[in-house]
Parts: C-alpha cells; structure tokens; sequence
C-alpha cells in the first residue's frame, strides 16, 4: 500500500499537535480525501519525517494532525548539483522541475537568457518562484526526499556565472566534440548548466566558457531542454552518484 507522504513548512515534533490550514490542507482534505483516523507522513525539508495521524477536521477547511514517531531518513545524493536552466514555457519547465528533483538534484536556478521564449517581469517572477519551489515539495512527497531542493529566484545568466564560487562547471551544448565520459568530477560538486529551447546566443556560451564552464555533448541529436535535464542528471548520477 502507497503512503501518504506530505510537506509541512513548519516545524515539527513528537507528540505534538499541528492546526494545518491553506494550501497543504485543502490538498490532504480535497485532493487526497483524507479523513480524520488516517495515518500519513509528514516532513518539514529539514531532513528525516514523522509519522502522523489526522485527529480532526478543524474550523475554516483545516485539519489537526497529531506527530507521532521520527524516522531520520537521508535519501540525498553523495553528488551535489546545482542545476541551472533556461526558463521554458509552462509545462516543460514544470516537468524539468520535478523531474529534477526526482534525480537528486540539490538546487535549482531558472535563468532569464537572451533565447528564452519566457519573459517575465518582476512580479511574475516572483509567482513564478513560488510555483516552482511548490512543485519541488510535491515531487519530494512522490519520490520519498525528505530535504527539499532550493529553488533560487530566476536571474541572468550573467548575474549567476558571477556568483558562482566553486564545484565542476559543465555546460550542455549541442555540437560540441568532448563527451561526459572525458570529464573528471572534483569534490563531488557540479554546476550544470541548460539553454532554452533556442540554445545560448554565441556570445552567451563564450561567457559560459570563460567562467571555466566545459562545453559537453549528449549526442548527435538535439534534445528538448527539459529532455537534457533527464539524461544530463541521470548520467551524472550514474557515473558520481547513487543510481
């Protein structure tokens, strides 16, 4: 039988009781139909999770939970990736989100680049922030993470390459001779970098190239970006992770 996993941002402890309202208890209430006597997980992204149980429908569509016993649970990736992608339309970039953290990605950073379909102000970006970290603590109640993957503000590419201040740099680039088989992984720490479904602008990957970004190859083919983030990640962690 599938447990009931959920993400409460709070903090959380054994033998406590928690008054859950808004969003995370329309989703067990509405989405899950969970009723008072059911048995669930719950974590707060801090590491480990709990097991709990709903007492009660509370006032104004909230629920009580009671906190039972702590599990520490780590299914984190001795790789540490920071991931950093172009903004997508919509759904794809939804999809790169979760798919991403469902590989043990360790942050994430959508990027505003010359070739993005996607514009967005400052307001929508904002939004646009919110929605994506959401979708990174649902696809860790699927996948069984209880440390939740940042999701960082989107900034410029340029912004990004000068913040960055250690760890493997690889860029993801089609036409490029060298393969992710030729590259050696130091400290178990990478930066990967992903172009919008237009590429990086030549003047884009010289920057890249110059901030000691190593253009890599995964194939012949074009792949869509969201299709990148899946083999990028999924070599990676077949070659220095834990698949």
């Amino acid at each position: 039988m599938r447990v009931t996993r959920v993400f409460l941002s709070r903090p959380l402890a054994t033998g406590k009781t928690v008054n859950v309202t808004d969003e995370p208890a329309h989703y067990m209430r509405n989405v899950l139909r969970l009723k008072p006597g059911h048995s669930l997980v719950v974590f707060n992204g801090e590491g480990g999770e709990y097991q709990a149980t709903i007492t009660e429908f509370g006032v104004k569509k909230s629920l009580i939970l009671s906190v039972g016993e702590y599990q520490s649970l780590n299914l984190e990736s001795p790789l540490n990736t920071r991931l950093a992608i172009a903004i997508t339309r919509s759904e794809r970039m939804d999809y790169a989100v979760q798919k991403a953290v469902e590989l043990g990605v360790t942050s994430l950073v959508p990027l505003q680049t010359k070739y993005c379909v996607v514009k967005l102000n400052t307001r929508q970006a904002e939004r646009k922030h919110e929605h994506w970290q959401r979708i990174a603590e649902h696809a860790c109640e699927q996948c069984g993470r209880t440390i939740v993957p940042r999701v960082e503000l989107p900034m410029s590419l340029l912004d990004w390459l000068q913040q960055l201040s250690h760890g493997n740099r690889i860029l993801f680039h089609p036409g490029q001779s060298r393969k992710l088989e030729q590259v050696t992984i130091v400290d178990q720490q990478v930066n990967i970098l992903i172009g919008p479904e237009g590429g990086f602008s030549e003047s884009e990957v010289a920057r890249a190239i110059s901030a000691e970004f190593q253009p890599i190859s995964l194939g012949p083919r074009v792949l869509r970006a969201e299709t990148v983030v899946l083999v990028a990640l999924s070599a990676l962690q077949q070659r220095w992770g834990d698949l």
